[in-house]
């Protein structure tokens, strides 16, 4: 018979009234189970922190911690953290946050799949996350040779957040598109644009980060979002202090996630290309999202040859025909790995690839590594159940039935 398993108290402090930190918690509870050995204890996020950690004695705390001085008083306890905090600064605990170059090159691929030129990033100056978040967008911009508009529209809160959007856009070439540094600041950046009589998304489309529901459909325009994966997070997050906790080292640096990708919705649903050509066609590929569309086929649409739609498509996108039709089957593809239990025959049927080999193809390209491999990346490993060991009876000894058994 196994050995009882030692219980660890581990607290866990988030702010649960957004959806990224609910994201967090259910990441940090679906790992717990996966262990059957952790208690979890909720923590007061703030200034209270201490207090409750002492009078606890924890184990592990996972939590958003914000104060350099909080960051310090719990460094010292050595008592093993991760800290969730978007903070950027160099701190003493080990914290995990969303990758912001990886998500700035999708906030950038899916402005320029849809024709835009002018770019613009509000945020407030203030939070290190939005300044880094500012510059990874400018970066991944400026790599693709695509100018950007540095100016900002400074803080948004409060009543007059909407105002002030609005005396910001109307100094912005149109159409533009504004990546926001999270649903809320999209929100205020959206009603701006509709106050200062600008059409969204044609004029203005706007993108958020977090894909809070709620903030996102609440909106006049619902809001087109990147899904940072929340849950993900939290889930690496009790991985990495699980780690600690059996003695093994976690990277002092930060330790990015990538996001799950773009949630596509009404502020960004259009199509603002120049070039006519290349607008036909990605308005073809998008009627006919997840079918096994061919550049043939494209080109039988337009009734052009394949050197001049590839021209056109390097000139605008950076890329070939082929490889917009590929990217778009692998965001299908991935969204599918991550979400459903499909096997690679019919998530290859329903994201358009058609055979499997050429969606293990190309993912290999993509991820260098196979779907299945992909897809064990958002999975737990399920605890291991000891079923308990019974005394087992001599060979050929009589079962012996019961009394009551046997007068039934």
């Amino acid at each position: 018979m196994p050995p009882p398993k030692r219980f660890h108290t581990i607290l866990v402090g988030v702010a649960s009234d957004y959806s990224y930190g609910r994201g967090l918690l259910l990441g940090v509870i679906r790992y717990a189970r996966s262990l059957g050995n952790w208690r979890l204890v909720p923590l007061p996020v703030g200034p209270a922190m201490i207090s409750h950690i002492r009078r606890h004695r924890p184990d592990g705390i996972l939590a958003q911690i914000g104060g350099i001085d909080t960051l310090t008083a719990i460094a010292r306890t050595r008592i093993p953290t991760i800290n969730l905090s978007s903070r950027t600064e160099p701190q003493p605990i080990p914290r995990m946050i969303v990758d912001p170059v990886a998500l700035a090159r999708m906030a950038v691929a899916h402005f320029v799949g849809r024709g835009f030129q002018h770019f613009a990033f509000a945020g407030p100056e203030s939070h290190g996350y939005s300044r880094h978040r500012r510059d990874a967008f400018a970066a991944e911009l400026a790599r693709r040779g695509l100018p950007w508009i540095p100016e900002g529209p400074g803080d948004l809160w409060g009543r007059a957040g909407a105002n002030r959007a609005a005396r910001w856009l109307r100094k912005l070439p149109k159409p533009v598109a504004v990546l926001a540094s999270n649903d809320d600041t999209a929100s205020h950046i959206i009603r701006g644009g509709i106050d200062a009589g600008f059409a969204v998304p044609d004029e203005v489309a706007v993108l958020g980060v977090d894909n809070d529901e709620i903030i996102c459909e609440l909106s006049t325009v619902p809001i087109s979002s990147v899904d940072v994966d929340a849950v993900r997070i939290g889930m690496e997050a009790a991985r990495r202090l699980d780690a600690a906790l059996r003695g093994e080292p976690v990277p002092a640096e930060p330790i990015p996630i990538e996001p799950h990708g773009v949630v596509a919705r009404a502020s960004t649903a259009t199509l603002v290309f120049r070039n006519k050509l290349v607008g036909d066609a990605m308005q073809f590929l998008h009627e006919h999202e997840g079918e096994p569309v061919s550049v043939k086929e494209v080109l039988t649409h337009l009734g052009v040859s394949r050197r001049t739609l590839e021209r056109h498509f390097q000139a605008v996108l950076g890329h070939s025909p082929r490889d917009e039709i590929e990217q778009r089957r692998l965001l299908i593809a991935e969204r599918l790995l991550r979400e459903t239990d499909l096997t690679a025959k019919e998530i290859s049927r329903r994201s358009g690839f058609g055979d499997p080999r050429l969606l293990i193809h190309a993912f290999h390209r993509r991820h260098h590594r196979t779907p299945m491999q992909f897809r064990a990346l958002f999975e737990i490993a399920p605890p291991a159940i000891h079923a308990p060991t019974l005394p087992r009876r001599p060979s050929g000894t009589p079962l012996r039935r019961s009394k009551r058994r046997a007068a039934e």
